[in-house]
């Protein structure tokens, strides 16, 4: 699998002198409805690694994949974002092995946070999102322009921080057998344990794109862990297993992850 220069750019960006912040986001799995502060960048850059097996066809694959997520903060409650990535996989099945890697899709958002916690009880946000089909490969992308919406929400109860997220995807121009339209969801809770750490565990469901699917939907749950060397970055680490899929077992994703804000 080839190891890209701009890579090694993007890691620089990680340990550059930083202005320190009140907040960053908590979550390892949901869109959190914390937001960059007004005129601030945030950038954040997760690396993952997935095993899967596909049992109808008899096909077994890791897969490594790298995601760059940069946002920028308009307003305390408006921020706008891109992110892309880079991602390898290896297949194999009878007779034969097979490597591949190419980019992934850019995709594009903007987050405006309309009720906040300090004030309203709750915090509530809308996401909305565009695929745009960069990737040269099917296996990396989507194929097609995806605008997605999105609600965010986030409550303290007690010593927990709750945050969900509920996303309808429109798929443009699906291709036969695809579904127009799709929804998630997911679920974390976070207990911050002290200033620097912060464990949580998660949940997620969603429709599968394909109609002709031997699975109709998916569901996952994973656990993660955030640590907070200074103010203004974090380091994170989470596991993730698929549940109750049939066509497509013995699902792990691991995931690192660092986050600056400046």
């Amino acid at each position: 699998m080839k190891i890209r220069n701009w890579m090694v750019i993007v890691l620089m960006v990680f340990v550059c002198p930083l202005a320190a912040r009140a907040e960053l986001e908590r979550t390892n799995a949901a869109w959190d409805t914390r937001l960059p502060d007004r005129g601030n960048f945030a950038a954040n850059l997760w690396l993952g690694y997935e095993t899967f097996d596909y049992s109808a066809v008899d096909v077994q694959g890791e897969l490594l994949n790298s995601t760059l997520y940069l946002a920028y903060g308009i307003f305390d409650t408006w921020s706008v974002s891109v992110q892309t990535g880079y991602s390898g996989a290896t297949l194999e099945g009878p007779g034969y092995k097979r490597s591949q890697d190419d980019a992934t899709d850019l995709k594009a958002a903007t987050t405006f946070r309309v009720l906040d916690e300090t004030a309203s009880g709750i915090d509530v946000a809308f996401r909305g999102s565009l695929n745009i089909p960069t990737a040269a490969q099917a296996r990396f992308g989507s194929g097609h322009w995806e605008p997605r919406l999105e609600l965010l929400m986030a409550k303290t109860l007690g010593p927990v921080i709750v945050v969900s997220n509920l996303g309808v995807r429109h798929i443009v121009d699906p291709d036969k057998g695809m579904r127009e339209f799709t929804t998630d969801g997911v679920l974390e809770c976070v207990l911050p344990l002290g200033e620097k750490f912060s464990v949580s565990g998660f949940a997620t469901a969603g429709t599968m794109k394909w109609e002709t699917s031997t699975d109709e939907a998916y569901y996952s749950a994973g656990a993660g862990i955030r640590y907070f060397p200074v103010e203004s970055v974090y380091l994170a680490g989470s596991a993730n297993r698929y549940l109750f899929r049939k066509a497509y077992t013995g699902d792990w994703y691991f995931s690192l992850g660092m986050g600056v804000e400046f």
